[in-house]
C-alpha cells in the first residue's frame, strides 16, 4: 500500500535488480549459479548416494508393511493356513491394526521428541535396527496378540524414522542446493513407496503357502540394508554435533537485510 516503508533486500552490496529467477539474478543478490551439473560433480554426490539409499530402504519396507503386515497378521489369526484366493473378502484383525496405526503416532511423538534432544541420525539408524528386528520377530512367533505387538513396534519404529529423516536429509546438504537435493530425496522416496508394496504383491503372489512370510523377511531385510547405511552418515554431519555458524556457507548464505528503521542486519540462512 502507498506510504507504506518496504525493506530493501540488499546482499553483497548490490543494488541492480535482474530478471527474477535468472542466474544473473541470483549473483546479483548473493546467490551462486546452481546446476545440476555442480551438484553430480561436487563432493556432495556421495553424500546424496547413502542418504537416497538409507531413504529408499526406508520407504520401500515401510510401505510393503504397511500392506501386507495385515494379512500376515490375518494368516496368524487363521493358525498359520494360508489366505485362500477363493476366500473373497478378507476380514483383517481390525484391533491389530488398529494398534499399528497407534503405535505410527507414538513413533511420531517420541521422534519429535529425540530429534530436538539427540539430533537426527541417531533416531533414524535406532528406527531402522529396531525396524529389522521386530520384522524378523513377527516370524518367529505363532499367536495373535505377541504379533501384534512386534507388528506394532516395527509400524512405531519405522515412523520414528520418518519424523527425523526429513529433516536429516535437507540439513546434511549447504543452503545453496539445499532444495535440490531435498526434491531428488522425495523422488527416491516415492519410487520405495511404489516399488514396495509392489514387489511385495509379486512375493505374495509368486508363493501360496510362504508368499506373506517372505514380503516381511524382504521388508526386514531391506530395513537392515537401511541400517547399515546410516554408518556411512558422519556423525559430525549431524546437526546436533554443529552450531548455526556452521551451517552458514561462503556461497551465497548471508544475506545483509535492511529493516524499516534503516538499520541493517546480517542473518545467516540456514533453512
Amino acid at each position: 500500500a502507498a506510504g507504506v516503508p518496504v525493506p530493501a533486500v540488499v546482499a553483497e552490496g548490490a543494488y541492480r535488480v535482474a530478471s527474477p529467477g535468472s542466474s544473473s539474478s541470483r549473483r546479483e543478490f548473493g546467490v551462486s549459479a546452481f546446476s545440476w551439473e555442480e551438484l553430480v560433480s561436487s563432493g556432495t554426490i556421495r553424500k546424496m548416494g547413502v542418504v537416497s539409499c538409507v531413504w529408499v530402504c526406508l520407504a520401500f519396507a515401510s510401505q510393503l508393511m504397511h500392506v501386507w503386515l495385515p494379512y500376515y497378521t490375518r494368516q496368524i489369526a487363521n493358525g498359520g493356513e494360508a489366505i485362500s484366493r477363493e476366500d473373497g473378502v478378507v476380514e483383517l484383525p481390525y484391533t491389530s491394526v488398529a494398534v499399528f496405526f497407534g503405535m505410527d503416532f507414538a513413533g511420531i511423538a517420541v521422534g519429535s521428541i529425540l530429534s530436538d534432544k539427540i539430533g537426527f541420525l541417531q533416531p533414524v539408524r535406532a528406527g531402522m535396527l529396531v525396524a529389522a528386528a521386530t520384522s524378523f520377530a513377527t516370524l518367529s512367533v505363532d499367536n495373535l496378540p505377541t504379533d501384534t505387538v512386534f507388528g506394532g513396534l516395527q509400524q512405531g519404529s519405522q515412523a520414528l524414522c520418518w519424523v527425523t529423516i526429513g529433516a536429516l536429509g535437507t540439513s546434511l546438504f549447504p543452503t545453496v542446493i539445499r532444495t535440490t537435493a531435498h526434491s531428488t530425496l522425495r523422488l527416491v522416496e516415492s519410487f520405495g513407496m511404489v516399488v514396495g508394496p509392489a514387489v511385495g504383491g509379486t512375493v505374495v503372489g509368486a508363493s501360496k503357502d510362504s508368499g506373506l512370510s517372505l514380503a516381511v523377511a524382504l521388508a526386514g531385510s531391506v530395513y537392515a540394508i537401511g541400517f547399515l547405511a546410516t554408518y556411512l552418515i558422519r556423525d559430525s554431519d549431524d546437526p546436533a554435533h554443529s552450531s548455526l555458524e556452521d551451517s552458514i556457507t561462503d556461497r551465497g548464505d548471508k544475506q545483509k537485510l535492511v529493516d524499516q528503521a534503516g538499520e541493517p542486519t546480517t542473518y545467516g540462512a540456514s533453512i
